[in-house]
């Protein structure tokens, strides 16, 4: 009862009685005749009828806004944005009300990227009743690209239901969904247009993102093989599934699928693949990694220097966590040969050292490291750490500051309170 007492609704009500004058401009009788002449012939020749509108709007500036749009109107479809944004804003300027220029103005920001403005005028016209599915459709688009969600999602429902066969506002509602992190909703959305478009990629790979978002990772595994199934998945995305596999645990079926990403990768691009076989041995899985470094050697005679010292410290790795220490120091050996500023070899053939009792030599290996960027503090602590086996604790305490003083870690923090404890306790 309140709402119908409401002194605004009334008026409102009232108005929608009426006939949509207040949004449209008026013509002068004397405009009436010219008005008419000059709609017919946009039809027949737009560059004439634009260059008379404009001769008429020189001798008459303050003529109705129609003659402004309509000028405006045939510059926008010949392509020139500037002129016709000119003319909708001198149209809005007389008519403040004009749907239709909003709407029009709305467009050319669209166009030129200039999203807040777009929407600024899309929602003007909306604000005064341009229920159209095209302007809730591009208000929609508008407001995603400014990364206004919730708005964005609003404008997609609402052309949707006035288009409902519109694809692009679905995989819009979607987008906005996602970015909402609604994942549930925007993969059923995604599956409705999947059983439209069955063979779409790129609707496979949106939802299977959704389903990740949702922590449903397995379901995202099965739309990916999907895309693999029909040749339809790139070596990037098929690591992509390999990497699903590493966190689901499935090891073997992650080994395969960087297996079969390796076979679509160019020759030369093993990176990703022996990143994948490292992430493979920290999982424990050995056996795995072995055959991802025998498909690369079998397939890439001819590695870079820095793809071999790769391979030969993933080597070492295994040959190590085997219990092979004589075959791991090899290979690390053989390693440093290639490349001997390579920090992580470096580092590694130090730890081997240090493990085997051969402290002194570790400490030079280890040593080679301090200026090598990347490894200066990590060098720093496994010095210190050699020190501390060597009961040499204000050394270890220096190089720990030195390596904090670098960059600071927690953990080193706390190993140097206790070595500090430990020097303070002997009187040092």
């Amino acid at each position: 009862r309140d709402l119908w007492r409401d002194p605004i609704f009334r008026k409102k009500l009232l108005r929608s009685f009426g006939t949509l004058g207040e949004v449209e401009p008026r013509l002068a009788d004397e405009e009436q005749e010219f008005y008419a002449e000059i709609t017919e012939l946009i039809g027949e020749n737009p560059g004439e009828a634009r260059d008379q509108i404009l001769a008429f709007l020189r001798e008459n500036p303050d003529a109705s806004a129609l003659f402004d749009f309509n000028a405006g109107n045939i510059f926008f479809n010949e392509g020139n944005s500037v002129r016709a944004a000119a003319l909708f804003k001198s149209a809005l300027k007389k008519w403040p009300e004009f749907r239709r220029a909003h709407q029009a103005l709305a467009m050319v920001y669209f166009r030129a990227e200039k999203f807040p403005e777009a929407i600024k005028h899309f929602s003007k016209a909306v604000e005064l009743g341009a229920a159209d599915g095209t302007v809730f459709g591009l208000l929609g688009s508008s407001c995603l690209s400014a990364e206004s969600y919730a708005q964005a999602e609003s404008g997609f429902r609402n052309a949707i239901l006035m288009q409902p066969d519109v694809k692009e506002w679905k995989l819009g509602l979607a987008t906005a969904l996602l970015m909402q992190e609604q994942y549930g909703s925007a993969a059923a959305i995604i599956g409705k247009m999947i059983e439209s478009d069955p063979l779409n990629g790129d609707l496979w790979d949106m939802q299977a993102r959704a389903y990740i978002g949702a922590k449903e990772n397995l379901k995202a595994a099965a739309n990916y093989e999907f895309l693999d199934g029909i040749g339809a998945l790139d070596a990037e995305l098929l690591k992509f599934l390999g990497d699903i596999y590493i966190n689901e645990g499935m090891l073997g079926l992650a080994a395969d699928t960087y297996v079969r990403s390796f076979a679509k990768a160019p020759a030369t691009d093993v990176k990703p693949i022996l990143q994948a076989a490292e992430v493979l041995i920290y999982r424990g899985g050995t056996n795995e990694a072995n055959e991802l470094l025998r498909r690369i050697e079998a397939d890439t005679p001819d590695l870079s220097r820095d793809n071999r010292v790769a391979m030969l410290r993933l080597r070492a790795k295994i040959a190590t966590d085997a219990g092979q220490a004589g075959e791991a120091g090899r290979l690390l050996e053989e390693a440093l040969d290639l490349s001997p500023a390579d920090g992580k070899a470096i580092i590694m053939y130090g730890n081997h050292l240090k493990e085997n009792d051969e402290l002194d030599r570790a400490e030079l290996i280890y040593s080679r490291a301090l200026e090598i960027e990347g490894f200066r503090p990590e060098s720093r602590v496994r010095l210190a750490q050699l020190h501390v086996r060597k009961e040499d604790f204000k050394k270890a305490v220096e190089l720990l500051k030195a390596a904090q003083n670098i960059e600071y870690n927690e953990k080193v923090s706390d190993y140097l309170e206790d070595i500090e404890r430990v020097v303070k306790r002997r009187g040092g």
